[in-house]
């Protein structure tokens, strides 16, 4: 299991970090203590470096990955790195919800009102709709809506 202690380093690693721009920087430059008075001028310093390095990108993707909590990482502080890991969180959470239809998936028994719905939510997110369901979503089309009557 890798926590934020056991960081997963690869051979790939090696490789950015070794065309890091903070390479050849002073360490504690990207590790402020707080985040006012002098430590706002070390944190701009440290994502100034961060500005003109060619692998800011896979810096902050590792410190993400690995779950790393203090220091400024591809140019992002402990804030920033934060609110990235929850809008990412958010995203996946939306997409774990969201599958494609497939045939495979459709119940015995469908009803052109469920087809309906299917094909619109599959429309909405740009997928394909399968051929059953969009003769069926056709059908529920053509007799309108479904009034029940008391």
């Amino acid at each position: 299991m890798t926590t934020a202690r056991d960081p997963v380093h690869t051979s790939a690693d090696v490789v950015w970090r070794s065309r890091a721009a903070c390479r050849n920087e002073d360490p504690e430059l990207f590790f402020p203590i707080g985040d006012t008075g002098p430590a706002v001028r070390q944190i701009v310093d440290a994502k100034a470096v961060c500005d003109r390095c060619p692998v800011e990108a896979y810096c902050l993707t590792w410190a993400l990955t690995n779950g790393i909590r203090h220091g400024i990482w591809g140019g992002m502080d402990m804030e920033e790195q934060e609110r990235s890991r929850r809008r990412e969180d958010r995203a996946r959470s939306r997409d774990a919800r969201h599958w494609v239809v497939t045939d495979a998936d459709l119940p015995d028994v469908l009803t052109p009102q469920r087809a309906a719905a299917i094909q619109r939510n599959a429309q909405r997110h740009s997928d394909p709709v399968p051929e059953r369901v969009r003769r069926l979503a056709g059908a529920a089309r053509k007799r309108g809506p479904k009034v029940r009557s008391q």
